[in-house]
């Protein structure tokens, strides 16, 4: 009776470690004392999670280079890839939200991807309906400020830094022709 006791106090414990109702370090701390500092065998569900989302991040980052290689490198019809960049973003937006809340890398690719992708997404409309260069620029000045506010709002400092060197890039990029 006293083993099957332990033995749910311990799946409790993975639990809130999985679900993040406890941070790692106390976690850890119940695991060693219950456990009495024996390392438990992996568990096979939490072994196919770790591929699981291997493979999600993989194919997020891969999002990246196809959606330049179907725009740019490609003779699909303009709604045909704006259909596979939609696509792109959808999926790039639903798995953000389905890993968020574990802090992963995985949920830091997908919110990288959504950006870029969203930003690629809008960059290509603009420029297929409005022919002005300085509209382009509004879109990336705004995309990039949007990526400021995300970034504070998240508490993600890597996201308000690229946007904040994001900006400075585009203001150099504007200004240079301009003095020459």
């Amino acid at each position: 009776m006293q083993d099957d006791r332990i033995h749910t106090i311990i799946k409790e414990i993975h639990f809130w470690r999985e679900n993040n109702l406890l941070p790692e370090v106390y976690c850890d701390f119940l695991l060693a004392l219950y456990t009495k500092g024996e390392v438990e065998n992996p568990d096979p569900v939490q072994e196919k999670a770790k591929i699981f989302f291997g493979i999600q991040t993989i194919l997020m980052v891969l999002l990246i280079p196809f959606s330049f290689l179907i725009l740019y490198f490609t003779q699909f019809p303009f709604f045909l890839q704006l259909g596979f960049l939609i696509l792109f973003l959808s999926y790039s937006c639903w798995m953000y939200l389905y890993v968020r809340n574990t802090g992963g890398i995985t949920a830091s690719v997908g919110l990288i991807n959504s950006m870029l992708l969203f930003l690629l997404l809008s960059i290509t409309v603009s420029k297929a309906y409005v022919e002005s260069v300085w509209f382009s620029y509004f879109i990336l000045f705004a995309q990039f400020t949007c990526w400021y506010l995300l970034g504070k709002k998240l508490n993600r400092s890597f996201i308000i830094i690229i946007s904040i060197l994001a900006i400075l890039f585009l203001i150099i990029y504007i200004a240079v022709p301009i003095v020459l």
